[in-house]
């Protein structure tokens, strides 16, 4: 392990971590037996997650918590600690050895049963979904489910039931992603390697068969409905989190989003960032470069969906949900803007008749206002609604305002069905508008009509940004 890397380890371990760690690596064998004798807590159990101690057995074969050789390799990189020669003690992979040939093994497997790598259930167990904070997803729900009904096996290993091809596929997922990570150990590799052969043959066994392999596209879709599922926080708490990331950036600098293999890697700059966080310097061109930045991560990212760029020396982490409510916040101030633009229009532009579009005497156009009826992006948006039964379309003006109250001037309560607004370079916002408004009394927007919308433009081959409530924002094939 080198320095760099100890140092980024060293980030996300507290200051009792490190003690724990000292005090460990003075004991024989690095046994943590000195606290707590191995039996659990927040130290110890966070010890474990993150695989600087695992369980072994000393030279007389008592089962007991030992430093792990990751922890070795960090402490000799940051502090110079070696681990002791241990005169005339067993080493722990001899002592393990020689404990397993001597003592009863644990419980094989059953049929019916599938063997997690003991290194790969360290790493599940540090992950989000573990945790429980994507049981909003029933796959992930029912895989966290899996394995905490587990059993432990030999060494750290975990036995599950191999009745789900689901739950299968979730932790084949996560362990291609620990193969495509950076920073993982030979044992995490050769771990997530058996898991993969493993879960081949426990599919072929399962109750219901699935594809073995999933394809990239199918890992995409996941990822963005997990990304979808949970909406931007607070604007005044998220410009807050995003200004702490750019003031810790070097100038001119960027941040690489690390994807799968076989996936164009694309990066996010500093200057990109901090023009997204300081609203005077916001352009369209650095929006969009975000936007960029935000969909490789979501569709084809090795880190986890809600974490973009995990914490790194001074630099705190970036946070998928910080940068969707900085990118909202402009979506509804370019949406207010092109408000202002209509009713500050000459009056002529709201009685010209275009070809092509169906445009009646009063002046106005059916799904989109008549200053947008020529427009492009517009036009194949109407097409993908209208295949291949149409959809209904709401006859609206040029002064047509959706978000105005019943008795203001521009509301049009006869407004009713899918209403499109082209916002340049093949984006648009797609509304459902009733009596006028583009959302219910109460403010909540009209969330199946808008997701039977974006099914209509998904199915034509347009790209559904995530995680926008109020209307659907959505990127036109090329």
């Amino acid at each position: 392990m080198n320095v760099y890397t100890a140092l980024r380890l060293a980030d996300g371990l507290s200051s009792r971590m490190l003690d724990a760690l000292h005090l460990w690596a003075s004991s024989p064998q690095g046994s943590t037996g000195r606290t707590n004798n191995g039996r659990g807590g927040g130290t110890h159990g966070a010890m474990v997650r993150r695989a600087l101690i695992s369980l072994g057995v000393d030279e007389t074969g008592r089962a007991g918590y030992f430093l792990t050789p990751k922890a070795w390799a960090f402490l000799r990189a940051l502090y110079g600690t070696t681990r002791p020669a241990d005169a005339d003690r067993l080493t722990v992979d001899q002592a393990r050895t020689e404990a397993y040939t001597t003592h009863p093994a644990p419980a094989a497997p059953r049929s019916g049963e599938v063997v997690i790598p003991g290194a790969l259930a360290d790493f599940l167990a540090g992950t989000n979904m573990a945790a429980g904070g994507d049981d909003h997803d029933p796959e992930c729900r029912a895989t966290r489910a899996a394995l905490d009904a587990g059993r432990r096996g030999r060494g750290r290993t975990l036995i599950i039931p191999a009745t789900s091809t689901t739950v299968l596929n979730v932790i084949s997922e996560y362990a291609q992603t620990l193969l495509a990570a950076d920073e993982n150990t030979a044992a995490e590799r050769a771990a997530a390697r058996t898991w993969i052969e493993r879960a081949g043959h426990a599919r072929r066994s399962a109750a219901a068969v699935e594809t073995v392999e999933q394809t990239a596209e199918k890992r995409a879709e996941r990822r963005q409905q997990l990304a979808d599922s949970r909406g931007g926080n607070a604007y005044e708490l998220a410009v807050a989190a995003v200004r702490r990331v750019v003031r810790e950036m070097p100038r001119a600098g960027a941040l690489r989003v690390r994807v799968i293999e076989a996936t164009p890697e694309t990066s996010l700059a500093r200057d990109d960032l901090h023009a997204l966080a300081y609203s005077g310097h916001t352009t369209a061109d650095a929006v969009t470069r975000v936007r960029a930045a935000v969909a490789a991560h979501v569709r084809h990212g090795e880190r986890e969906v809600h974490v973009m760029f995990p914490a790194h020396g001074m630099r705190p982490a970036l946070y998928l949900a910080d940068v969707m409510a900085l990118l909202h916040r402009w979506d509804d101030n370019e949406a207010k803007q092109a408000r202002i633009d209509a009713r500050t229009a000459e009056p002529a532009a709201a009685r010209r008749v275009i070809e092509g579009v169906i445009v009646e005497h009063n002046g106005t156009t059916r799904g989109t206002a008549p200053r947008h009826a020529a427009d492009s992006d517009a036009l194949a948006a109407l097409a993908a609604l209208a295949a291949p039964a149409p959809l209904r379309l709401a006859d609206v003006t040029d002064h047509t305002d959706i978000t105005a109250r019943p008795g203001d001037r521009d509301h049009a309560p006869a407004a009713w069905g899918y209403l499109i607004e082209p916002r340049g370079n093949g984006r648009i916002a797609l509304y459902w508008i009733e009596a006028g408004r583009h959302v219910r009394p109460n403010g909540e927007p009209f969330a199946v009509e808008l997701e039977i919308g974006a099914d209509k433009l998904r199915a034509a081959g347009w790209t559904i940004e995530p995680r926008i409530r109020r209307c659907v924002m959505a990127w036109r094939p090329e």
